[in-house]
């Protein structure tokens, strides 16, 4: 079924596809399931908006969430500024992908992963300040990110990529374009030192 342009199952339960042209969708509070690729390449999309009732979601500032804002699920892709709550512990798998708007982010300490292809396509961010409390970043995070120049890790230390090979993190230059770049294909852990 359809209400507002956008896809649904017949329930409602599962939100299918949202059409590109959308600038905003509200989610009704049936929905208990979103696949990562709904909003994919949504380019207009500015706001989502969750019905309170939802058991499964919510959203801030036009932001989707789960329901606890503990994950970071989707930002939309006409988004120029965003500020991650403090709730937040984990920036889902695509959350910012194709974000061409934004320009710089600052993760927060209390965000402890970022997922896969988390900002992959955000072409114009140039500048990542990652917070202390994050100890993973899923492979191809910042792939496609071709204006990125500093990437800033607040806690240097125990930083491994793929099966365990040690990174020095301490240049924002360097950082940049191992993560969108040259090791781009590794997830990347940090451990606390021995």
């Amino acid at each position: 079924s359809s209400q507002d342009g956008i896809l649904y199952n017949k329930n409602k339960t599962e939100l299918i596809q949202c059409p590109c042209a959308k600038s905003s969708v509200t989610i009704p509070d049936s929905v208990t399931s979103i696949d990562y690729d709904v909003f994919y390449n949504c380019a207009s999309l500015e706001n989502i908006t969750v019905d309170t009732n939802n058991v499964n979601y919510s959203s801030q500032d036009g932001i989707l969430y789960n329901k606890n804002k503990t994950e970071l699920i989707q930002c939309p892709c006409a988004k120029s500024s965003v500020t991650i709550p403090d709730s937040v512990t984990s920036i889902g798998d695509w959350a910012f992908s194709n974000c061409t708007s934004l320009e710089s982010i600052e993760i927060p300490d209390n965000v402890t992963s970022i997922g896969r292809s988390a900002f992959s396509g955000c072409a114009n961010l140039e500048s990542v300040i990652i917070g202390g409390g994050v100890t993973s970043i899923g492979d191809w995070a910042f792939l496609y990110c071709t204006s990125l120049k500093s990437v800033t890790f607040e806690n240097q230390t125990g930083w491994r990529m793929g099966k365990g090979r040690k990174i020095d993190v301490s240049d924002a230059a360097t950082n940049a374009n191992n993560l969108k770049d040259t090791y781009c294909d590794f997830p990347w852990y940090r451990h606390d030192e021995e």
